[in-house]
């Protein structure tokens, strides 16, 4: 497994273990519950790049009880979406 599907797979398995749903993150950042599951599935060619890729991570993070901080970083570290601040 990558590190990217190493990140997403923890990052879908924090959320279901909080029990937190797709939809329920969707309506709080309000985008398609599709672009949440296409993260989780690692495939980010429909995603934005730089500032909202970020904003999403980090609305994401914050729902599901993560520190977004860290969290956008991984992001930028691992995938090109979320770019360098």
């Amino acid at each position: 497994m990558s590190p990217q599907e190493t990140f997403v797979t923890q990052l879908r398995r924090y959320r279901q273990k909080n029990r937190i749903s797709l939809d329920e993150i969707a309506a709080e950042a309000r985008v398609k519950r599709e672009l949440l599951e296409a993260l989780e599935n690692n495939d980010l060619t429909e995603w934005p790049r730089g500032l909202y890729a970020r904003a999403l991570i980090r609305t994401y993070a914050s729902f599901v009880g993560l520190d977004p901080l860290d969290t956008v970083d991984e992001v930028c570290r691992l995938f090109a979406h979320g770019e360098r601040r």
